[in-house]
């Protein structure tokens, strides 16, 4: 009788040592999922990003493009260049993932040379969507 509550008492310790492990490696593999999912916004806005800098750097009229879906990718990027006081331009780009966004604005001048980014920086987006 003694062997088999003996028994008993190893499985049930057992059991509740497995899904102790099981609830660890699931709480591991979510963090690991939405690192991987910001990881690869952070690179769609940069990409975004450096875009709308080398459309600027080959035209200075430059306005921004339309949300383009990138092939074989579940994201889409955009970009829109805003004038402030000659010669600087706000630029914000930003980038869709799945249901996540993710925007930057860069204050931007446009010399002679290649544009320079003056400031960085990410921006919160509102309710709809929409960059303020």
């Amino acid at each position: 009788g003694q062997v088999l509550l003996v028994a008993l008492v190893v499985l049930l310790l057992t059991s509740i040592a497995a899904s102790l492990l099981v609830s660890s490696l699931m709480v591991r593999l979510r963090l690991a999922r939405a690192e991987a999912i910001e990881i690869h916004l952070q690179a769609l806005t940069d990409a975004a990003m450096a875009k709308a800098l080398a459309s600027l750097a080959r035209d200075a009229s430059f306005s921004g493009f339309a949300p383009e879906l990138l092939a074989g990718d579940n994201g889409s990027i955009w970009s829109r260049v805003e004038p402030l006081v000659p010669p600087r331009v706000a630029l914000m780009a930003g980038a869709i993932y799945g249901d996540r966004r993710r925007s930057v604005r860069a204050e931007i001048l446009l010399t002679s040379g290649p544009p320079k980014v003056i400031s960085w920086a990410a921006t919160r987006e509102r309710a709809d969507g929409n960059v303020p």
